[in-house]
């Protein structure tokens, strides 16, 4: 196992987290108070559970899952959920500036139990095939990846499948796409589509700025033809 893989199974990190006879579990803390479509709270759990489902579901891990039927169908080589599963050599290593410093400092490769909530180690090119399959109604080199039911559109004001709505302004008007940004200790990415193109920006450093990523995005849409 490699330093920084996480330890504790998916299921039993959930289990002590939800479950009222969990090591972790607080009603207050680890729950929202409100009705069930009453409310919106982004939640990295959220996203855990689910993978749990695909592991329940499916009788296999998820990671196993994502490789079996979807990394490998989409010819998606150097991607993992787990530094065990590539070549770390080619893993680029986070970083966060340092005010006091004024330098970049490297931080060590890291990893959490709830990790489909976000420790994917993939480079453009693989995740390139994954934004055409599903830009696409699922296919990508003529083969159909997604079940094209999966794939849905969202309303300007709506947010599914962990996509959310992002608009570029062009020629003085609202431009619609749908993107999700990531974050965590020294990386920073960002996803977006719409009919005719795809942009994926993924950093070793840290930006929380939105304005920031309100200027590259929409440098990046224009420059693009």
């Amino acid at each position: 196992v490699n330093k920084g893989d996480p330890s504790l199974p998916l299921n039993e990190f959930l289990r002590n987290y939800l479950t009222t006879q969990g090591n972790h579990f607080s009603k207050e803390k680890n729950f929202v108070n409100a009705e069930p479509g009453s409310s919106y709270s982004y939640s990295n759990i959220g996203y855990a559970l689910i993978g749990y489902l695909v592991e329940y579901i499916s009788g296999i891990s998820f990671d196993k899952y994502c490789n079996e039927n979807i990394f490998k169908p989409l010819s998606m080589e150097n991607t993992s959920w787990y530094l065990k599963g590539i070549d770390t050599n080619k893993v680029a290593i986070p970083y966060f500036y340092s005010d006091s410093l004024k330098k970049n400092i490297p931080y060590r490769f890291g990893g959490y139990p709830d990790y489909p909530a976000g420790q994917l180690r993939t480079n453009l090119a693989d995740l390139s095939h994954f934004l055409i399959a599903w830009s696409q109604k699922g296919k990508w080199n003529n083969k159909q990846i997604f079940d094209s039911t999966a794939i849905q559109v969202l309303s300007p004001d709506d947010y599914s499948l962990g996509w959310h709505t992002w608009f570029i302004y062009a020629m003085d008007t609202e431009h619609l796409m749908y993107g999700h940004e990531g974050g965590d200790n020294g990386v920073s990415n960002y996803m977006l589509y719409d009919n005719n193109k795809g942009i994926i920006i993924l950093t070793n450093g840290e930006n929380y700025d939105y304005f920031n990523w309100r200027k590259l995005i929409d440098k990046i849409y224009h420059s693009t033809k």
